[in-house]
């Protein structure tokens, strides 16, 4: 990761807004919390037995523990608007698999209109529960949020399991799913250093010549997902 690039990157975008008009811009203001000090990202790794992507980990250390980014602000380490995932656990998909919401709820109902209409409302409420747990496949761990694109929208990044060091756009709050982001320039899973320079560039593109910011990473899904 070419930290020196990604600093010069961030200081151009606050010079270029200096009226805060890119979208969060508000929120964060362009600040840079300072970095993680290295015993608290060592304690961090020891606690929950894992070893963070080699270059978020360098942001963490060398840039920012957080602050100025993408949407509303990147998270400090471990932090977000939501209960923190079980981080020891592993993320239970693969860089090439998704958790789509709609096929889990038409799971789930074919397997309750099996127990017909008799079922009472506790157990269809206990059923859909164990079922949904069942069908999520252990996706609600090994994740850190990076940050939120505002209405339940989150960028997460995998720490532990088979898809380390990608990023994915996670959105239950709307009964979509989590997915995987694929990079546009190498068709590979999206790392945290390039998903982070898609917002800078992108950014950077629409203060100095009018074309659009970034709307969402759900536009770096595979459509054929």
């Amino acid at each position: 990761m070419n930290l020196d690039r990604y600093q010069n990157k961030l200081d151009r975008l606050k010079k270029l807004d200096p009226d805060q008009t890119i979208f969060g811009a508000e929120s964060h203001e362009y600040r840079q919390n300072p970095p993680l000090p290295p015993e608290k990202l060592a304690s961090f790794e020891s606690q929950f037995g894992l070893s963070l992507p080699e270059d978020y980990r360098e942001y963490l250390l060398k840039v920012a523990d957080g602050g100025l980014g993408p949407f509303y602000g990147l998270y400090s380490l471990g932090g977000g608007d939501e209960e923190p995932p079980d981080y020891s656990k592993p993320f239970g998909l693969s860089a090439e698999e998704n958790l789509r919401l709609f096929d889990v709820y038409a799971e789930i109902d074919r397997r309750l209109k099996a127990y017909g209409p008799a079922m009472d409302a506790d157990l269809e409420t206990e059923l859909f529960e164990k079922y949904f747990r069942e069908l999520s496949r252990d996706t609600d761990c090994g994740f850190v949020y990076l940050c939120t694109e505002g209405c339940g929208m989150y960028n997460i990044l995998i720490v532990n399991g088979p898809a380390h060091g990608t990023v994915w756009f996670h959105d239950l709050a709307n009964d979509a799913g989590i997915f995987p982001l694929t990079s546009p320039v190498t068709g590979k899973p999206l790392g945290f250093g390039e998903w982070l320079e898609i917002w800078l560039d992108t950014s950077i593109s629409s203060l100095s010549d009018g074309s659009e910011e970034l709307a969402s990473y759900s536009e770096f899904i595979k459509q054929d997902n």
